[in-house]
């Protein structure tokens, strides 16, 4: 369901930064400077704004393709209280700083800080991970 909105919303983005960038195009072909560089203005931000939209689509879909790889065993739940999933962070962030360059770590580092309700880690080290994850991917097999 969650893939199915997604997609949706990526569409209306998508129709959204078409318009905007059409209507940029007719003000950039206008005679008078002020308009032209509305145009212009109206284009930068419908382009940085598709760029931001589809980071984080992107990122959405990586984290998915990440947890459907990663053995669910060494995940935290959401059950656990919070003395429980203390102990797991602290456990999480050593095994992480053993093996800096293992997506598998950094992924269960960034659902321990989720669970924990500290969304700024959380997403910092999920990053960490996508990017660890399509470094390892990149790599030519042994």
């Amino acid at each position: 369901m969650a893939k199915k909105i997604a997609l949706a919303l990526s569409v209306v983005v998508a129709a959204y930064v078409g318009f905007a960038a059409s209507r940029g195009l007719v003000l950039l072909r206008n005679d008078n400077v002020p308009v032209k560089v509305l145009g212009l203005a109206i284009l930068s931000m419908t382009f940085v704004g598709g760029f931001l939209v589809f980071r984080e689509v992107r990122f959405g879909f990586k984290t998915a393709q990440l947890g459907r790889t990663i053995d669910e065993a060494e995940l935290p739940s959401r059950s656990m209280d919070t003395e429980e999933l203390d102990a797991y962070l602290i456990q999480a962030i050593a095994k992480a700083q053993e093996q800096p360059e293992e997506w598998r770590v950094w992924y269960c580092v960034a659902l321990g800080y989720h669970l924990h309700t500290d969304r700024k880690l959380a997403r910092e080290s999920m990053r960490y991970a996508v990017e660890l994850f399509d470094k390892e991917s990149r790599r030519p097999a042994a």
